[in-house]
């Protein structure tokens, strides 16, 4: 285990990068000890996918593991860029932990497919297949078939994360800008963390609401384990305290 106090090294936030970083790492610091809405359900969230990877011990659905494994990595990752104020850049790979989830879920639906997935690089045969196959309005339907109001929920949010970051996008760009008129010139702000503002509020929002999807989806696939390990009541719990599945914010 990693001592909790660590001594940086004495050039440490001497340079523009690790300062930046510095700042970074306090804003992760302080949203986990202040933040008592969204962050809860970060840490309640991760350790469902820790319990779930704890019991991967089968070798039924061995596609959709590994792209388990992939969804848990993502998520961790966004949830630290949310974290550290990176509002904007955690979209992305909030996204990608969507994906992956729902990649495992449309795999797990269609005999054939995690082979094809697995043989994207075979050929250019392949590879338009893999696209062809794996149209997001496909992958979507999988999900919606499987559950419709989590599914119309993960579709809202997946265009939010695009909105909001995952592609260049005005809401991206606006959300971080601040534009002051000034009597000679035009000044310009952008923020690139956003510690303790309502739009890293609405970042950990969207790590939470990821997890939750993700780990819906992978509930289909894994349902008997899921079910074993409590887990399935438990995101049945957080769904309702969430209430992920209605237009109301908690």
């Amino acid at each position: 285990m990693q001592p909790k106090h660590r001594q940086f090294p004495s050039k440490w936030a001497a340079d523009s990068f690790t300062e930046y970083a510095d700042q970074a790492f306090n804003n992760l610091v302080a949203t986990f000890d202040n933040n008592k809405t969204e962050y809860p359900y970060i840490q309640q969230l991760d350790t469902f996918f820790k319990k779930i990877l704890g019991n991967m011990t089968d070798s039924a659905g061995v596609v959709e593991s590994m792209l388990f494994f992939r969804t848990h990595a993502a998520f961790r990752a966004g949830c630290m860029l949310a974290m550290c104020g990176h509002a904007v850049e955690c979209n992305a790979v909030l996204r990608s932990a969507l994906e992956n989830a729902l990649y495992a879920l449309h795999i797990s639906q269609h005999s054939g497919y995690g082979e094809l997935f697995l043989r994207r690089h075979d050929s250019k045969e392949k590879r338009k297949e893999v696209r062809k196959k794996f149209e997001w309005e496909s992958v979507m339907g999988s999900f919606k078939q499987s559950n419709p109001l989590v599914a119309k929920t993960a579709e809202g949010l997946y265009e939010r994360m695009i909105d909001f970051g995952a592609h260049p996008n005005e809401k991206a760009v606006s959300s971080s800008t601040k534009i002051n008129r000034l009597q000679d010139r035009i000044n310009i702000q952008h923020t690139y963390i956003a510690g303790g503002t309502l739009h890293q509020r609405r970042s950990l929002k969207t790590a939470v609401q990821v997890g939750l999807c993700g780990l819906i989806a992978f509930q289909h696939i894994f349902k008997e384990k899921f079910d074993i390990l409590g887990i399935s009541t438990e995101l049945s719990r957080i769904i309702g305290e969430t209430r992920l599945v209605t237009k109301r914010e908690w």
